[in-house]
């Protein structure tokens, strides 16, 4: 089964496969910033209501953030799963980075807040007016046993 043909965007399907969250996990891999593992766990999912670009930029850049998070590690993953929930296409990224405390989580979100050295503190601010934009929710939690896990939950479209 080729994952990214049944993801729950309109690109896919007009575009012969060429799927939103493919193009940004193609993007990051192509950048060559990241040699770590990629996982992709992602069951039948109906049309969101999302701005494919929009949605791209935002799969993008938390993958990216995920990809800098974790490239200290021994063993760098990323683990992306795309499944329908409660009325909701949701969108799981989680990296094997550095532990977190509730706290740094809290602080990800704040605006002009960065860890990195060169970080505008925007790109999880805009990710999240991108989400809100479309009617959904961003989440962040704590992975464990370590890491960031970022959902994003965007309202299943009905045809």
């Amino acid at each position: 089964i080729d994952v990214f043909d049944i993801i729950g965007c309109r690109s896919c399907r007009s575009n012969g496969g060429n799927c939103i969250t493919q193009k940004a996990i193609e993007t990051l891999r192509l950048s060559g910033n990241f040699s770590g593992e990629i996982n992709t766990d992602i069951s039948h999912t109906p049309w969101c209501g999302a701005d494919p670009k929009g949605l791209e930029l935002a799969l993008y850049n938390v993958l990216k953030n995920a990809a800098e998070a974790c490239g200290h590690v021994s063993k760098p993953c990323i683990n992306v799963t795309i499944r329908e929930y409660e009325g909701y296409v949701e969108f799981s990224i989680a990296d094997n980075g550095p532990v977190l405390t509730e706290e740094d989580v809290h602080r990800i979100l704040q605006t002009r807040i960065s860890t990195k050295k060169e970080g505008l503190g925007l790109g999880m601010k805009i990710v999240e007016n991108i989400v809100e934009k479309c009617g959904g929710h961003l989440e962040l939690q704590r992975n464990q046993p370590s890491g960031l896990r970022v959902l994003i939950q965007i309202p299943i479209e009905k045809l």
